[in-house]
């Protein structure tokens, strides 16, 4: 049993995040890329819990965080790559939260291996990290493809949200029509 009680939501991974119901976010694991979100990067073999409180949703891959605040703020952390943290960098990995510009984005966060997906109040979506064979959404594919180190909108409203793993270079998203 993992120490504690009241823990509402969890995700796995090599380096696990849990919320508490009290809105504190814990996590543990590996750490190499400072996925714990405490500012380093040394393993944590029990939970730890992550600065600040009023967090309600998470989402992790490949360690890295994206994670939400009940204002409606939007935080990442952990191993970049290819811009998937959304903080306009590539390449630069982070140890503790960082926002992602803007607020609002209370519906839906969904974070793959590459890449990562919002869903905003106005049911807005929007993509961000690596555009391999036009993943983002963005109607460009091949060279042109590149990447996205922030937050980029995808055309249209009325996004409900994004499907989870749906794979390395691949994401769906449901609609409302």
């Amino acid at each position: 049993q993992i120490p504690g009680t009241e823990w509402s939501w969890i995700e796995g991974g090599q380096c696990p995040a849990a919320l508490k119901s009290d809105g504190t976010l814990w996590a543990w694991g590996l750490n190499t890329n400072g996925a714990v979100g405490i500012n380093d990067r040394v393993q944590r073999s029990s939970p730890t819990q992550v600065p600040g409180t009023q967090w309600d949703a998470l989402s992790l891959a490949q360690n890295s965080v994206v994670a939400r605040k009940t204002d409606g703020t939007l935080w990442t952390w952990g191993r970049d790559a290819v811009g998937k943290l959304g903080l306009n960098a590539q390449g630069v990995d982070v140890s503790s939260p960082t926002q992602i510009p803007g607020t609002q984005w209370t519906k839906e966060i969904s974070m793959s291996y590459y890449h990562c997906a919002a869903v905003k109040d106005d049911d807005t979506m929007w993509v961000w990290g690596y555009n391999q064979d036009g993943v983002l959404g963005q109607n460009l594919a091949g060279a042109a493809a590149g990447a996205r180190s922030s937050p980029t909108q995808i055309p249209g409203t009325k996004w409900k949200r994004s499907i989870e793993n749906s794979g390395t270079y691949s994401k769906l998203f449901l609609r409302d029509e």
